[in-house]
């Protein structure tokens, strides 16, 4: 069953009693990368009970209940490219808790450039610019000997600044 029996010893003899414990029909609840995924659970326990996340990337459709119920799990987006995780705590009033691993995935690799085409004037020292946006590690490299970035590794969004030698090239 769900309760935990105890025996209790005095002088006029020995006493049954029982602890009620909260189940939950799973462990470890995994969500998906995308912003507002979800996943649920049913938590059974014959009295009142609390949830308590220690995230805050994710949420739960209710805090308190009395009896079973159907619980729901909200994430916000994952971006990065790494999972991430948390702990849901069920409490019941008797101090037995119960716990849930969260597992959110990790969002799927890109690598964005903005503009994807540069043009620079023929003077030395001419700019242009560019973004970078991403979850994941880059490096900027080429055979180009007369243009440089101001940035050359990095993860995550940059903004690249690329200087160009003069072109003295006529066509």
């Amino acid at each position: 069953g769900n309760a935990i029996e105890v025996l209790t010893g005095t002088a006029l003899g020995v006493s049954k009693v029982a602890i009620n414990c909260i189940q939950a029909s799973t462990n470890v609840l995994y969500l998906k990368a995308p912003a507002n995924s979800t996943a649920t659970f049913n938590i059974t326990f014959p009295g009142t009970w609390t949830l308590r996340g220690n995230q805050t990337w994710f949420a739960v459709n209710q805090v308190t209940g009395t009896g079973n119920a159907t619980i729901t799990v909200r994430a916000l987006q994952r971006l990065a490219s790494g999972s991430r995780s948390g702990v849901l705590t069920i409490t019941a009033p008797n101090g037995i808790n119960h716990y849930i691993s969260i597992i959110q995935e990790a969002a799927a690799a890109f690598l964005n450039l903005s503009p994807s085409t540069l043009t620079v004037k023929a003077n030395n020292a001419s700019t242009a610019s560019f973004a970078i946006s991403s979850n994941v590690n880059w490096t900027i490299s080429g055979d180009a000997q007369w243009a440089k970035a101001d940035i050359l590794t990095g993860g995550g969004s940059a903004n690249i600044l690329l200087t160009a030698d003069q072109n003295s090239t006529t066509v």
